[in-house]
């Protein structure tokens, strides 16, 4: 130990950053943020002891405060390196069998898949652990928010930038992933995570299939001797803006209080409540300040209905027949809750029912779950019976949806303070729109086609 960090260890008796036995670099998420809450807090006791003691500080003090600034300022570029990259884990160097040096294994997240949970979408693997925070469970770390027990929260590392609280990765990844499993939308979109508020997704342009069927890449056929004709593709850029949305919730003191397992209750809670808000989004988003859903995307495919406020077998097959080819394998069916009685007694020509729901595989001709085919949901996010968007199809792997990786957990008792009720808020940010800009034109003529239809 050198002299510096003995004067250090002296003055600040009990503190140990742990810089002496490993770097920096190779600091946990949580030591980092332990050390920052430390640096924060030696100074403050120094600086109240100076004060009580009613004298000016003494020169080893001076000098021991020179390098807890120092050690903090190494620190903070050390967590803010890793913020901004979005890889929390410590940075080390391993020795492979050879005796060299070898790099930690890779994290980097995964663009544009689907189904993906929240590791490996972005950190791309499922082993990643995830940080928790200072918190041994999930219910200490809403407790603490709920009573607000929390202190230096800019310093911990844990405020948002909207002056909440954010959530701990461990117990954000459980309700991701819960509310993919329950959500329509979320499960089948492809999922961009964000790192910045905005992201460029480049792509080919191809909705006239006239001149080819991607972005103008055409096969032609080639004599022996003969000239390939040059082909410029033409791209353009898919641009997503986060949005910031917030959930809210309230409860007594009573229930905080007295209430068993919190998180059991909020968790469930916050998953319905997102995958609410996520589908509604998709669903019927306006494009304005939010992500731009399916029935108003320019791309989407309005099918005039055969007779008003109605839903016929003419209609149901005039929308199968809008979806383009390849996206007819992954395309599902959304409708309102209010459409049900015109499905369930919907006949063919053959006077066969055309759908039921799952489990009445009895019924003459149906298949268990599906129309036409393809899976059916019942959603009221969809719209209302007689109007666009009461009956849709479409296949949304071609939806991209944008997701930024920090929440934020807010609470505040000014709403209910005449009913002596806290209020919670969970500020999540995201983007989206369909990766086509318009409908396709088909090679040989014909109606237009595209990823998705609706009934007008």
């Amino acid at each position: 130990m050198d002299s510096t960090m003995m004067l250090f260890h002296k003055v600040f008796k009990g503190y140990d950053p742990g810089f002496e036995k490993k770097s920096v670099r190779n600091l946990s998420k949580a030591e980092l943020k332990a050390n920052i809450l430390s640096f924060k807090k030696s100074y403050e006791d120094l600086s109240r002891t100076v004060r009580e003691q009613k004298r000016d500080a003494t020169d080893e003090e001076n000098d021991a405060l020179g390098t807890l600034i120092k050690l903090q300022a190494v620190t903070e570029e050390e967590w803010k390196v890793r913020e901004e990259s979005g890889e929390w884990e410590p940075r080390t160097v391993r020795i492979g069998p050879s005796g060299k040096k070898t790099a930690p294994a890779e994290t980097s997240p995964r663009f544009g898949e689907i189904g993906l949970r929240y590791r490996s979408l972005y950190y791309g693997r499922e082993d990643v652990k995830l940080d928790g925070g200072d918190f041994e469970t999930k219910e200490d770390f809403l407790r603490a928010i709920a009573f607000n027990s929390m202190e230096v929260r800019t310093m911990s590392g844990l405020a948002g930038s909207s002056g909440g609280f954010t959530v701990p990765e461990l117990w954000w990844s459980e309700i991701y992933d819960s509310t993919v499993e329950e959500s329509v939308t979320l499960s089948r979109a492809r999922i961009f995570p964000m790192k910045s508020e905005v992201l460029h997704i480049p792509a080919f342009e191809s909705s006239d299939h006239t001149a080819g069927p991607i972005g103008g890449f055409n096969a032609s056929w080639l004599s022996e001797t003969g000239t390939a004709t040059e082909v410029t593709p033409t791209m353009r850029s898919i641009t997503l803006t986060a949005a910031k949305a917030g959930i809210y919730c309230s409860a007594s003191r009573e229930v905080l209080a007295d209430g068993v397992g919190l998180s059991s209750q909020i968790g469930p809670i916050l998953t319905r409540s997102i995958g609410y808000f996520i589908d509604d989004c998709l669903i019927s988003g306006s494009g304005v300040g939010r992500p731009l859903g399916i029935i108003g995307a320019p791309s989407t495919i309005a099918v005039s209905r055969t007779v008003a406020n109605q839903i016929a077998y003419a209609d149901v097959v005039a929308l199968y027949a809008r979806i383009y080819p390849a996206f007819v394998k992954n395309a599902v069916w959304i409708a309102n809750p209010a459409t049900l009685p015109q499905l369930l007694t919907m006949s063919d020509p053959g006077s066969h029912y055309i759908w039921m729901p799952s489990g009445a595989d009895g019924v003459a001709g149906a298949v268990a779950g599906t129309l036409l085919g393809r899976p059916l949901y019942i959603s009221e996010k969809a719209s209302n019976l007689g109007t666009k968007g009461d009956l849709i199809l479409a296949d949304l792997s071609a939806y991209a949806l944008g997701l930024r990786q920090d929440v934020v957990f807010e609470s505040s008792n000014a709403p209910g303070w005449l009913q002596d009720t806290m209020s919670f808020r969970v500020i999540i940010r995201l983007a989206g729109q369909p990766l086509l800009a318009s409908a396709i034109t088909p090679r040989n003529g014909g109606n237009s086609l595209s990823w998705a239809a609706v009934l007008e």
